[in-house]
C-alpha cells in the first residue's frame, strides 16, 4: 500500500498537521551529500534522509523510524527517539540521517516512515512514499562486480595475516 508516493526526491504530508496533539511527519526528502535532492546513487555514495517534522507539544516517548525496502521486504529499519536529552520546544524541525556508502547492493528500494509515542501510541505510518536507484560502481579494494545477490553488499574491513604455523 503506497501513501501519497511521488517520483521525486520529496514526499509532502498532504494532512494539516498544525493541529495535531504531540508532533507529525510533515515531509521526507533523499539527499546526496551536498544536501541536493537526488534518486539515484552509486553503491560508493552515501545518501541523507531529511525528515521534516512539526512539534506541537513536547512529549518524552517521540520516534520517528524509517523502513527501507526492496521487493516489498524489510531491508532495515532505523528509529530515532526524539524525545530523549533534546531540548525541543513547540516548532518545526529537520531530522538527518545518513545511509553509509558501501552498504546496498544494487536495486530499487522504496523508503517509508512513522512517527509515535514509543510504547504508547501510534502518531502516523507512511508506506512506501520514496524510492531510490543503487547502482554498483565502486568496490574498494574488489574488482568490479555488476550485481550481487543480497539486499545488502557491505565492504568489510577484511584483514589477512600469517599464521606462524609450520608449513
Amino acid at each position: 500500500e503506497y501513501d501519497n508516493p511521488q517520483t521525486g526526491s520529496t514526499w509532502e504530508n498532504l494532512k494539516d498537521i498544525s493541529n495535531c496533539k504531540y508532533f507529525d511527519i510533515s515531509a521526507v526528502s533523499i539527499l546526496d551529500e551536498q544536501m541536493n535532492p537526488k534518486k539515484d546513487f552509486y553503491n560508493s555514495e552515501k545518501i541523507k534522509i531529511k525528515i521534516s517534522f512539526f512539534i506541537n507539544e513536547v512529549h518524552s516517548q517521540m520516534k520517528i523510524q524509517i523502513y527501507v525496502h526492496k521487493y516489498g521486504e524489510l531491508v532495515f529499519t532505523a528509529p530515532f527517539f526524539i524525545g530523549l536529552k533534546h531540548n525541543l520546544k513547540k516548532g518545526f524541525y529537520n531530522l538527518i540521517c545518513e545511509i553509509p556508502s558501501y552498504l546496498l547492493s544494487s536495486g530499487n528500494y522504496f523508503l517509508s516512515a512513522d512517527s509515535s509515542l514509543y510504547n504508547m501510541e501510534g502518531i502516523s505510518d507512511f508506506n512506501y512514499i520514496l524510492n531510490f536507484e543503487i547502482f554498483l560502481d565502486k568496490m574498494k579494494d574488489m574488482p568490479f562486480i555488476e550485481t550481487m545477490p543480497g539486499y545488502v553488499f557491505p565492504q568489510l574491513d577484511w584483514q589477512i595475516e600469517q599464521d606462524n604455523k609450520s608449513v
